[in-house]
């Protein structure tokens, strides 16, 4: 879980409300291609369960509006159907996009042809 190490105190209750929606993906057992990226979501079930039972959990601290409606109809979604809410991540993105090469011998290394690191993390040649 993502914690948050310092904010001013008027966000505070904000900060900790948000951080709620956090505990569906405590969790993650996600499946690789060979090559290092995202393929599957191997506990879909359970993130479900989990926001189903977070979703129960907040209903009496909710009200009726625009906001909170498609915060919960949001987490419906995406809690329901993880696999392109974890593709399109950052984090994700950065460590796990089929970066993985060969290593046939110790020493030896083959670079697969479809080379698809992004030039926007890496800095840029003259």
């Amino acid at each position: 879980m993502h914690q948050v190490k310092y904010i001013k105190s008027i966000y505070r209750q904000f900060a900790e409300y948000m951080q709620k929606f956090n505990k569906p993906l405590e969790h993650l057992v996600i499946g690789l291609s060979q090559e290092g990226g995202v393929e599957s979501l191997v506990n879909q079930e359970e993130i479900t369960e989990r926001w189903n039972m977070l979703k129960n959990e907040l209903q009496p601290e909710l009200g009726n509006t625009f906001e909170e409606k498609n915060m919960i109809e949001g987490g419906d979604r995406d809690f329901s159907d993880t696999l392109p809410l974890i593709k399109n991540n950052l984090l994700y993105t950065l460590f796990l996009n089929d970066l993985f090469y060969e290593y046939a011998d110790p020493g030896i290394f083959i670079e697969q042809e479809n080379n698809n690191i992004s030039h926007r993390f890496l800095p840029m040649r003259a």
